[in-house]
């Protein structure tokens, strides 16, 4: 719940101070907004992850500023469907936020940049405790649940294709890290867009 209500915390600082800087150019300008949805390879500390965000994004036509609400998430995958002989608990990472930035559109795509604040929280492996099983037994460690506040940061390059059957969609690459004192991370997504994007 306390992770909760520092995240509405930080929407209602941050989101309104970008909105009101940015809603200068709206009423010259339209607004486009969308949603993305992104899944690829990450890491964190020593290990691999597959990550996954979700993030509602919007730009005033030809202002030159993106800002964004993002939801991101890593969990420690070495690649084994099985997951036999992995330590317990997987670890995982994920982080909530609001972030600010520069964004420059040509005729089919965008390519932006931006960094914020965000709630961090997620699972780190303590304290061994045990071995469970035997052929195919795993250590056991103390699950360790963290909450701190980070600085998230992504890039992101867009191909947007002109309408179709009136959908507006998206495909590109976004490129994140979240630095916190805690457990930072980085990573890769492959992404899709849907809203109005052109």
């Amino acid at each position: 719940m306390k992770p909760l209500i520092i995240a509405i915390g930080i929407f209602l600082i941050l989101g309104s101070s970008a909105f009101a800087v940015s809603d200068s150019t709206t009423t010259e300008s339209p607004r486009l907004s969308w949603v993305t949805l992104g899944l690829g390879p990450g890491s964190c500390s020593a290990w691999s992850a597959v990550s996954g965000m979700i993030s509602y994004s919007t730009t005033a036509k030809g202002s030159g500023k993106i800002l964004t609400f993002r939801y991101g998430r890593a969990d420690e995958w070495d690649g084994d469907i099985l997951d036999w002989g992995d330590p317990r608990p997987f670890e995982s990472v994920w982080d909530l936020g609001v972030l600010y930035g520069a964004i420059s559109k040509g005729g089919s795509g965008f390519v932006s940049a931006s960094a914020g604040l965000a709630v961090v929280g997620g699972v780190k492996r303590g304290a061994f405790l045990r071995y469970e099983g035997e052929w195919f037994g795993h250590d056991v460690y103390e699950a360790r649940h963290f909450t701190t506040v980070g600085i998230p940061i992504e890039a992101q390059a867009f191909w947007t294709p002109p309408h179709s059957f009136g959908l507006s969609t998206g495909l590109g690459l976004e490129l994140y890290a979240n630095l916190n004192p805690v457990r930072s991370y980085v990573g890769a997504n492959l992404c899709i867009q849907f809203g109005k994007v052109r």
